[in-house]
């Protein structure tokens, strides 16, 4: 890339020791802008947004290098956080609302190993309709 007061700026590619890379563009030695990132072993990737070093805004991250388990959506300062889709390596997929890395608001899970669907309300990464259920059970018992 371009150095500007002794900083890299512009375009550029980042290489570290254990052979990760970055690829995109950089303000002041920092990702910023858009660019790619991938792990030196090639597992795990990112493309997308990025501020100021950290993934900000939209992009996906593969998890394997076949792209079959990933999140693709909205990142805030490196976190899961707005509307995204999670594909897990059993190939279930959730759509819908993410808050601080875990599912939360509206989304729908399709879990195809057990050939289940679920629509609705996430609360810490959980079904409120199965916090529901617990409750309910808790208030029967007691």
């Amino acid at each position: 890339g371009d150095f500007v007061r002794n900083q890299v700026s512009g375009k550029g590619t980042y290489t570290w020791k254990d052979g990760s890379t970055y690829v995109g563009d950089v303000c002041n030695g920092k990702r910023h802008g858009f660019g790619t990132f991938r792990t030196g072993n090639g597992m795990i990737s990112y493309t997308g947004d990025w501020c100021m070093g950290q993934r900000h805004g939209k992009g996906r991250m593969d998890y394997d290098p076949e792209g079959k388990s990933y999140y693709e959506g909205d990142w805030v300062k490196g976190i899961k956080h707005g509307w995204g889709t999670r594909q897990y390596p059993s190939g279930n997929i959730y759509h819908g609302m993410w808050f601080n890395n875990v599912r939360h608001g509206e989304g729908t899970m399709k879990w195809l190993d057990r050939d289940q669907v679920y629509a609705g309300q996430w609360e810490n990464g959980i079904q409120v309709e199965f916090l529901t259920n617990i409750m309910l059970c808790l208030m029967i018992i007691s």
